[in-house]
């Protein structure tokens, strides 16, 4: 009876939201979620919470996942856990592509896993010498670190300068 309840009201809600997106705009994090703005500060600085991606895990798992689909076609029989870790990312996706009652960026959560287990496994599969795919691989973890460490204040509500917080906004529609 509560699992009818819970879909009835998904399925019937009508709302609207000004940080609602689709599922095609968490794929590059193109319409983040303003979570929280603190307008006590003075304007020079700027405390705000914003749910975005981490441009390299988000751009460079995209590209892992079409890497191992082109791999996986060229040999199908020895990528088994190629179509696996595809299939798990696209169904954690497709589902929310037929909800029509408003979406958030945090939905798209549940695929991230799939975006790290796609870049691990396009960097092993990469015909390149073990010390090399090492090196590659801290690059891009390296990468994520300083993503992560440069967006800290935008995603923590640590406060900073209004200006250091719109130098981070890489695309015209994040609003933090």
């Amino acid at each position: 009876m509560l699992q009818n309840h819970i879909w009835k009201y998904h399925s019937t809600l009508v709302a609207t939201h000004p940080f609602s997106s689709e599922w095609y705009q968490w794929l590059l994090a193109t319409k983040p979620l303003w979570a929280y703005y603190d307008n006590s500060l003075p304007s020079n600085l700027r405390s705000t919470i914003a749910y975005l991606g981490n441009p390299v895990i988000w751009g460079l798992g995209l590209l892992a996942l079409a890497y191992l689909l082109i791999v996986a076609l060229k040999n199908p029989k020895d990528n088994l856990s190629s179509f696996i870790v595809i299939t798990s990312y696209i169904s954690s996706i497709v589902p929310w592509m037929f909800i029509g009652r408003i979406k958030f960026i945090y939905h798209y959560y549940l695929a991230l896993p799939w975006l790290y287990i796609a870049i691990a496994m396009a960097i092993d599969n990469l015909r390149l010498k073990q010390g090399l795919k090492e090196k590659v691989a801290m690059t891009v973890s390296s990468l994520a670190l300083i993503m992560l460490i440069i967006y800290y204040p935008a995603v923590s509500g640590l406060t900073v300068s209004a200006k250091y917080i719109n130098m981070l906004k890489i695309m015209k529609s994040w609003i933090f």
